[in-house]
């Protein structure tokens, strides 16, 4: 009964004012259902379909031709009846003829994934290529799987890996990257039913929370970098190796594993023809990983939790990298953020893995990255991708519905980890030149594109802005309007309901409104919802002797934070900060008033992060009297 009048008196509150943000008709069907509630939590009826995956990938560099097959337990944890299965082809993205959304040269192309053999409950079926959606396959069932019900389904497919595959493929003739490279079941959720939105290349997670076997056989003395845990190193490196990896788990210290040296001497896998690397992890959204006969491996490791192993951290990288020798220390100082300074998640994952490749891409426990010619830009990337390791892997957001769910969090902590590292300027310029500047000054109708517009139906700037740097500013005011630990409290909580599952955007929304106790639908509605762009200006200033009160408007709409400086004659200047609350009962005008004896020579508003669209107007100086 405590927590009905609980649920109550939360709509109370949320709704009681009428000023609620909108619900999408889906979600209300959610809440309905009570598999989602209007205070953020999951609700009482809420589900997930799960598989456990066994998957043996057989890979013979140079030979670019990859060997699978799979067994799949799938569980049908929903209340529906399913008829039908539905099955994502990443690697058809790579056919010529597959709907793609950059145009990317003939390198790319491939004949797609082969299905060799498949079966349902043992019974071998005819494999139809998929037509029209050619990376999503849907599988019509003789017997309908039941709720509460399980289903095998086996596999056996090859592709050809991809010698500029972007996300992944071929880093040089003997090392790989491997991603999206299984036949993967697609997400049979609560408010959508099955995803079929087809994989164009930009767009990218949305999984359920799977267990996983990966066995990747390989000619010796090539290594294997994978998600999850290795289960046989004793089988597959000389003991030296094993020693040196052992004590990476140990040590705050980067332990050299293998060295170039190491590599020339060529005495590092057992002398078999082919080991087979087995990994594995439970309840992740997806495995990827990387094999190479000639790179270098560097681990260390970290405690982010006193009740859990040290989490250990790998970086493998072509020893002529320069900045790779600096990627394992630079991980492990993010995992160190995260953990214990914001979010304050302690990292949920065993490890961490960096391979240098091109294409500065996440996968759970893994990172893709290119090599960069300064510190700072493997800093920042580095940092980036090692932050998806909570959204969306810990947080299971939809990035094809919602990227901004999962890409404006890691460019929010961009900055949040640059602040960190380096001084303020520093950060706030690397910052703003690289996310904001484009965007700010961008006055085509893309840039009005509000930021829940499902991602799928987005492509170029439009995508990108609303994925990554109006999302970032829309947590940056945020956190200046709750202040930073209402702020960390309402993210904390937000990750602790929906960690594991799948949240959606009014789940978000929901979440703070009910940690800080506080109806943020106007501020919602204000960042998500609009046509909003950043231009605050700068009125009138109207002054009896010393008290002023100084008129702003909000011309482009966004509920931002505002700085006034004052700039005093005798050179002197003060800055007055306030807040979005400023713009909740009007968003379109506000006013600042302040008292001073000192003579004003001007007034003007201060960019660091909300760059101002039009900044003709953000200054004030006062008449001087003849």
């Amino acid at each position: 009964m405590r927590f009905i009048l609980v649920v109550f008196s939360v709509i109370l509150f949320q709704y009681g004012n009428g000023q609620s943000v909108y619900i999408p008709r889906d979600v209300k069907d959610a809440y309905h259902k009570e598999t989602r509630s209007i205070n953020g939590s999951p609700g009482k009826n809420y589900w997930q379909n799960k598989a456990s995956y066994i998957i043996n990938i057989e890979t013979t560099p140079p030979s670019r031709i990859i060997k699978g097959n799979e067994q799949i337990v799938y569980a049908n944890n929903s209340p529906d009846t399913l008829k039908s299965i539905v099955v994502r082809l990443f690697q058809n993205q790579h056919i010529a003829n597959a709907p793609k959304d950059e145009g990317l040269d003939s390198s790319y192309y491939t004949s797609g994934i082969t299905i060799n053999a498949y079966s349902i409950n043992g019974v071998q079926k005819k494999w139809i290529d998929p037509q029209m959606n050619i990376t999503v396959k849907e599988i019509l069932l003789d017997n309908p799987l039941m709720p509460q019900a399980t289903i095998n389904i086996t596999f056996d497919w090859t592709y050809e890996i991809s010698t500029n595959g972007d996300r992944e493929g071929m880093i040089d003739s003997s090392t790989y990257f491997c991603a999206y490279f299984y036949p993967h079941i697609a997400v049979y959720d609560d408010f959508a039913g099955w995803n079929r939105i087809p994989f164009t290349g930009r767009q990218e997670f949305y999984n359920d929370f799977c267990d996983y076997t990966l066995n990747v056989s390989v000619p010796e003395k090539y290594i294997v970098w994978s998600t999850g845990k290795l289960q046989n190193v004793d089988q597959l490196l000389e003991k030296i190796y094993v020693d040196r990896l052992n004590e990476s788990i140990k040590t705050d210290s980067v332990i050299h594993i293998i060295t170039k040296e190491d590599i020339k001497e060529g005495n590092i896998t057992k002398k078999n023809a082919r080991n087979i690397w087995t990994w594995k992890a439970d309840y992740i959204p997806d495995v990827a990983f990387g094999i190479s006969d000639h790179y270098v491996w560097d681990g260390t490791s970290i405690l982010v939790d006193s009740l859990r192993p040290r989490v250990y951290v790998q970086a493998a990288y072509n020893d002529t990298a320069w900045d790779f020798h600096h990627v394992a220390n630079v991980t492990r100082a993010t995992l160190d953020y995260l953990s214990n300074q914001s979010p304050g998640i302690p990292y949920p994952y065993p490890k961490m893995t960096v391979m240098q490749g091109y294409a500065d891409e996440e996968y759970p426990m893994m990172v893709n990255d290119a090599s960069y010619d300064t510190y700072r830009e493997m800093q920042w990337t580095t940092n980036h991708e090692v932050i998806h390791s909570y959204f969306p892997f810990y947080m299971g957001t939809n990035e094809t519905r919602a990227a901004f769910m999962d890409e404006g969090w890691a460019t929010f902590y961009e900055l949040q980890m640059q602040l960190a590292q380096m001084p303020r300027d520093t950060a706030l310029n690397i910052f703003t030149n690289f996310r904001l500047t484009g965007y700010t000054k961008n006055k085509t109708p893309e840039v009005a594109m509000p930021i829940t517009t499902p991602s799928y139906m987005l492509t170029g700037k439009a995508y990108s802005y609303n994925s990554y740097a109006k999302p970032a500013l829309a947590y940056l005011a945020l956190k200046d309007l709750l202040g930073d630990d209402e702020f960390k409290m309402g993210l904390k909580f937000y990750i602790k309901m929906w960690n594991g599952k799948h949240p959606l955007p009014n789940d978000f929304f929901n979440c703070f409104n009910t940690a800080t106790k506080q109806n943020l639908d106007w501020f919602w509605d204000n960042w998500f919802y609009s046509t909003n762009y950043i231009d605050v200006g700068i009125s009138n200033v109207i002054y009896n002797q010393n008290n002023y009160t100084c008129l702003l408007e909000n011309i482009g709409g966004f509920d931002v934070p505002v700085a006034l400086k004052i700039n005093y004659i005798d050179g002197t200047n003060i800055i007055i900060h306030k807040s979005p609350a400023i713009w909740k009962t009007n968003a379109k005008k506000a006013n600042i008033k302040f008292t001073t004896k000192n003579k004003i020579m001007s007034i003007n508003l201060v960019e660091e992060i909300f760059l101002d669209s039009d900044t003709t107007n953000d200054f004030w100086k006062p008449q001087i009297d003849k």
